[in-house]
């Protein structure tokens, strides 16, 4: 057996209490909630929702496409976010629709109070619905970091999503740090941060554009362990990873959103960086890898 992967069950809170006293090499260690750990880091999916999505909703998705990746006409998805804990921060990314967020940080042994910053990768209403609670900012203490141009795109949006988007910055006000992520350059290099650097130390935002104006995905990164978690690069990966040229109707910019998807994967494929998302149900993290066919699969990361 492995000695870096112990399958043994802790409460999360106390798996949590101990981990600045972790070092890398020590065995893994599951929890209530899916964890991976990163050198110093661990990382903890928050899962607020699951269920099915109708195959109507994917562009580009042919009758073959379909017969072979979603015979059921149906793709399974989840809506969740990711808790980022080190000894010195406890950092959110997304939060979901905000539907067990909260309750679920408890379980964590964690109250919103604790957290010192939330990151946000877009902001459609399944990434941002956690931030608010009876208007005022779910989070009393946490720094809100947005990219530019998605903040700018959907502050001035009229709407459902741009009212949220004015509510929220009204709602953190001085707290909201906005930034300009990196452009995607090769993944499997290990490129220092770029204009990024104003984010918590070990994350750097990497430009994804397309599923809207400032899509971003977060590299997390400690002693030299890497996790891309690429929120909505896929929504469903039985059909967009052999065929990354299907889109979805809730991208912006379907056609942008492609070429991303196609980068990202070119880019991560055979690297062993494990990746994740907010939607992605048939693996909590994972690794992609090229296949014969010239398109790509995912396999599970080890200890995930």
């Amino acid at each position: 057996m492995n000695r870096r992967y112990l399958l043994k069950t802790f409460s999360l809170a106390g798996a949590l209490a101990i981990l600045p006293r972790l070092r890398a090499g020590e065995p893994f260690i599951r929890m209530e909630f899916p964890v991976l750990r990163l050198g110093n880091m661990a990382v903890t999916i928050l899962r607020d929702s699951s269920g099915q999505t109708d195959a109507s909703c994917l562009i580009g998705a042919t009758e073959p496409m379909l017969k072979r990746s979603l015979p059921s006409g149906k793709f399974d998805s989840v809506i969740q976010a990711f808790l980022v804990s080190t000894p010195q921060k406890k950092i959110l990314i997304d939060t979901g629709l905000g539907l067990k967020l909260h309750d679920n940080l408890q379980k964590c042994g964690l109250r919103a109070g604790a957290l010192d910053a939330v990151l946000i990768t877009h902001m459609h209403g399944d990434h941002i619905g956690g931030l608010l609670r009876n208007g005022k900012a779910a989070f009393p203490r946490a720094q809100l970091f947005l990219p530019q141009e998605e903040h700018a795109y959907w502050s001035a949006k009229a709407g459902s999503t741009g009212e949220s988007a004015r509510a929220i910055a009204s709602a953190y006000g001085k707290r909201i740090c906005l930034f300009k992520a990196e452009a995607l350059g090769n993944l499997k290099a290990k490129e220092a941060p770029g204009e990024s650097a104003n984010l918590p130390a070990g994350v750097r935002a990497i430009a994804a554009h397309g599923h809207t104006p400032g899509h971003t995905m977060y590299l997390l990164e400690s002693k030299g362990e890497r996790l891309l978690i690429w929120g909505d690069l896929m929504h469903a990966m039985e059909i967009q990873l052999p065929y990354p040229e299907v889109a979805i109707s809730y991208d912006v910019d379907p056609v942008e959103a492609v070429k991303t998807r196609k980068r990202v994967l070119a880019s991560v494929a055979g690297s062993g960086i494990p990746v994740a998302g907010m939607h992605n149900a048939s693996l909590n993290f994972g690794r992609i890898i090229s296949t014969r066919e010239k398109s790509y699969a995912i396999k599970s990361h080890p200890g995930a």
